[in-house]
């Protein structure tokens, strides 16, 4: 446990740190045994505010169904077809995926402190990292119009 001094200048450092630094300044905090917690979320923040795209959950699930053909079972999607189907609409796939995940539209597994928007599959004899969208998501999306900023 980290006295409450140490905690606000870290702090101080993550918020002062310009954005591409911030891997590396994480790293060095993970080396040390501390985690910290939230990233996800500054870091979703910070694309909002940098590209101030607002997308609404619907009309972003009708585009993915187009594209991937989902179908009322669990289906998968590829990480990395998923991230340039992303960066076509303009959005940050990371922060995408947490989006989604909050919503309950794919699925996610915790490790620790830790939380992963992909998990690993046997495709053609390949091991790959896919996004696991729920066989419920039609429901999920229909629930709510909410738009966000990603």
């Amino acid at each position: 446990m980290i006295e409450l001094k140490d905690a606000i200048e870290i702090s101080r450092i993550l918020a002062k740190a310009p954005q591409e630094r911030l891997p590396m300044i994480l790293s060095v905090f993970e080396k040390a045994e501390l985690t910290i917690e939230g990233l996800e979320e500054l870091e979703a923040w910070a694309i909002s505010k940098n590209r101030n795209n607002i997308i609404e959950l619907d009309e972003f699930m009708k585009s993915l169904d187009e594209r991937f053909k989902l179908s009322e079972n669990d289906y998968r999607i590829i990480a990395s077809e998923f991230t340039t189907f992303c960066a076509e609409m303009k959005l940050d796939a990371k922060a995408v995926r947490a989006w989604l995940a909050r919503k309950g539209v794919i699925k996610s597994e915790e490790s620790g402190n830790k939380t992963s928007y992909t998990v690993t599959q046997r495709i053609d004899g390949k091991t790959v990292r896919c996004i696991i969208v729920n066989k419920d998501w039609r429901t999920a999306s229909n629930e709510t119009t909410e738009k966000a900023n990603l």
